[in-house]
């Protein structure tokens, strides 16, 4: 899992220009002038990249774009979507039935149907009118990071493409904003070799007793999603990821003395919330830890701090906080001797299985 966080940007920004070439070729299939709404749809890590990148296509190609978990797609929203509507499925095996169930009901309602994936060939390529192969499968039976990150660079490139063929951003606007994508891509070894002691030493000072929190806003939002999603396959911790904001109306009534609170920090409107969430928690006796730019220093007094530049922009954010999300649950996990995905009790793995009608072999 660890050499998987600390290759995956240099991978994926050598496979951009790839990456832009099926974006691209994906876009000629349609016209996007007849696009009116956007749905991302998924399951697990795929609908939280389509949480993480909705306002990429809001921002980059003016179109209202929300983002649905699969199953709430197929069985609810599909019958009220408009014409005009695409509706854009992810998932990393193209497996995943309720996402191929939602793409297949898109159709029916003759809205167009797009999968993001990176197994061409596989059902949900079937089930849609064009398939977006992304060519990045994990290797190995750990926590995807790498095929999670795969998919939110998949869909920030589409924004952007879909932006300029719409000519909401010009094509040096285009330009800039896909080296700014290869940019952030770049960063992450650096920021996962900075940041891994600092990983470290908080475990083994925090240590693993009761729940943690994770808090984030907008983008970040979808982060904190993530990032319990990596603690839980990881090492099976309770983790609760809560939006910024609401952690103060619900889970701040729940949180005990030594509970870890984590607060995805970045230079957005949310900002100016950090520093009153860390003294509440303080105030509860909580442990908490804040991973991005500097707060305030009397906020900085008070909590740990996993330094990180902010993104360039936004929108972007999805890209350098996969790598303090993919850490936390790594160096949980080494510190625990914990087994990923419950491996060393089978029989509880092969009843999820069967409930997510995923194949043995998947």
């Amino acid at each position: 899992m660890l050499s998987e966080i600390l290759s995956q940007g240099e991978t994926l920004a050598g496979k951009g220009d790839e990456m832009k070439r099926k974006v691209s070729s994906l876009a000629d299939e349609f016209d996007p002038m007849t696009l009116h709404r956007l749905v991302l749809t998924g399951c697990g890590d795929s609908h939280y990249a389509g949480l993480g990148t909705r306002l990429a296509f809001e921002k980059l190609a003016g179109i209202p774009t929300e983002a649905v978990e699969s199953q709430e797609l197929a069985l609810y929203l599909v019958d009220y979507l408009p014409s005009g509507t695409w509706v854009v499925g992810v998932s990393e095996s193209g497996q995943p039935q309720s996402t191929n169930q939602a793409l297949v009901a898109a159709r029916d309602h003759d809205l167009t149907a797009i999968a993001v994936t990176s197994v061409a060939g596989s059902p949900i390529c079937e089930a849609a009118d064009a398939c977006l192969d992304l060519a990045s499968r994990r290797s190995g039976h750990v926590p995807g990071t790498y095929s999670y990150l795969a998919s939110v660079v998949g869909l920030l490139l589409l924004a952007v493409e879909l932006g300029e063929r719409r000519a909401h951003i010009s094509r040096a606007e285009a330009g800039c904003w896909r080296t700014k994508i290869s940019e952030e891509l770049e960063q992450l070894k650096a920021s996962a070799v900075a940041m891994l002691a600092l990983a470290r030493n908080y475990v083994q000072n925090a240590g693993n007793d009761g729940p943690i929190y994770i808090l984030g806003a907008g983008p970040l939002y979808a982060t904190a999603l993530f990032a319990a999603a990596k603690l839980f396959e990881a090492s099976a911790v309770l983790s609760i990821p809560v939006q910024l904001e609401e952690w103060g109306h619900e889970q701040a009534l729940l949180t005990q003395p030594g509970d870890r609170v984590v607060m995805l920090a970045s230079n957005d409107g949310a900002a100016e919330r950090i520093g009153p969430t860390v003294e509440c928690v303080r105030s509860l006796g909580g442990i908490p830890l804040v991973i991005g730019p500097e707060v305030n220093a009397s906020s900085e007094e008070a909590c740990l701090m996993w330094r990180m530049d902010a993104p360039s922009h936004q929108v972007l954010s999805a890209i350098p906080y996969a790598v303090p999300a993919g850490l936390l649950a790594y160096v949980t996990a080494e510190s625990m001797g914990a087994w990923p995905f419950a491996a060393d009790r089978p029989e509880r793995l092969a009843a999820i299985k069967k409930l997510l009608w995923i194949r043995p072999e998947a």
